[in-house]
């Protein structure tokens, strides 16, 4: 894919959202989420000083070496022996819950991985444990009627915060309608993948999009997750992007979204 500013964008809202995954997981601890964090904010204003001012045509692969960088640090911190064990557990009770209620687990899978997960006390035992549920999330036993509902809930969530476009919609609809009633788990995993790609692609409803982080703004600083400040200086950010000459909006909004999350 040929770099532009833009894609950079998409690259910081990748890792940012990989970094929140980490410390939602465990993987990451606050410390090392909040030195890449720093780094990565750093990177943004320097990308985007950089295309503002006419430079950054010229110092794309400077860029893109800064973000590879960051990306490396990213993965070898998630893979590290530093891990929060009550985070790591909080997030693989929440994955099986999910599981179970979105039809990615059968009922005896969630009975036996809710009671490993009560004898699960070690580092090793909790990645052993995280990996058998992804594991059983995405083998050949689901319930199909449960997984169709719950495809169909995520695209209706997509264009309702404007992360899928109503062409992106249809056409994932379609796919669902179309599953049938004995689809093959490859058939299904792959089409939770393609939702969850296009749901954090560079193409959206912009002005949905704008209307829903506008929202999750407001409901962060009403629960105190945000400051005055710190809600005052997404929104003047988010000011900028409704100008009609912001430029790469989709991927800059996809970068806001990420930053929001860390909060929640």
């Amino acid at each position: 894919m040929k770099t532009s500013f833009a894609s950079l964008e998409q690259r910081i809202a990748n890792q940012t959202r990989r970094i929140n995954q980490g410390v939602r997981a465990g993987t990451l601890t606050q410390d090392e989420a909040s030195g890449l964090r720093s780094r990565l904010n750093r990177a943004q204003r320097l990308i985007e000083n950089d295309a503002f001012d006419g430079n950054g045509a010229s110092r794309l692969e400077q860029q893109q070496r800064m973000l590879n960088g960051i990306g490396r640090d990213i993965r070898a911190g998630k893979r590290n022996e530093t891990i929060d064990p009550a985070q790591r557990s909080a997030n693989i009770t929440r994955r099986i819950e999910r599981g179970l209620a979105d039809g990615s687990l059968t009922q005896a899978e969630y009975d036996a991985l809710k009671a490993r997960l009560g004898s699960a006390q070690t580092p090793e035992q909790l990645r052993a444990l995280s990996r058998e549920v992804r594991a059983e999330r995405h083998d050949g036993e689901f319930d199909a009627q449960k997984r169709v509902a719950s495809f169909n809930e995520r695209i209706q969530r997509g264009v309702a915060d404007g992360s899928l476009t109503a062409d992106e919609a249809k056409a994932l609809t379609d796919r669902v309608n179309g599953l049938g009633a004995n689809p093959t788990a490859e058939q299904v995993n792959g089409l939770s993948r393609d939702i969850f790609t296009q749901r954090h692609d560079r193409q959206m409803d912009n002005a949905k999009a704008i209307e829903s982080v506008s929202a999750r703004i407001g409901e962060l600083e009403a629960s105190g997750k945000l400051t005055a400040d710190q809600a005052s200086a997404y929104r003047a950010r988010l000011e900028e992007l409704k100008r009609p000459d912001a430029q790469a909006v989709s991927a800059r909004l996809n970068v806001l979204r990420q930053q929001l999350q860390a909060h929640a």
